[in-house]
């Protein structure tokens, strides 16, 4: 194995190692029931992810895998540019709370 080629990297490494150097995983580990929601009110009117621009988003810890980066990815695929489009707040666990 030549040095510098391989490493074992945890989810936000590897978006970091993907986005630079065009990463490519050859094994990964899922965990069971480990995932990241976006949930909004019952009485919301907003129903797709695009709908949250303007809005503030409360997440967990920042690099969190399910509480941030996740989200954030799930965000960005839907359209939203997190620096511009929304704003984020780190409530740790009173996020679902607020």
């Amino acid at each position: 194995m030549e040095r510098g080629r391989y490493c074992i990297a945890g989810p936000s490494e590897y978006l970091i190692l993907n986005g630079r150097a065009k990463a490519i995983p050859i094994i990964a580990i899922e965990r069971t029931n480990y995932h990241c929601i976006i949930v909004v009110r019952a009485d919301s009117k907003i129903k797709l992810l695009s709908q949250l621009k303007g809005k503030t988003i409360a997440m967990r810890k920042i690099g969190s895998t399910s509480g941030h980066i996740a989200p954030i990815k799930l965000l960005m695929d839907a359209g939203l540019n997190p620096k511009t489009d929304f704003k984020t707040v780190m409530l740790d666990d009173k996020g679902v709370e607020a």
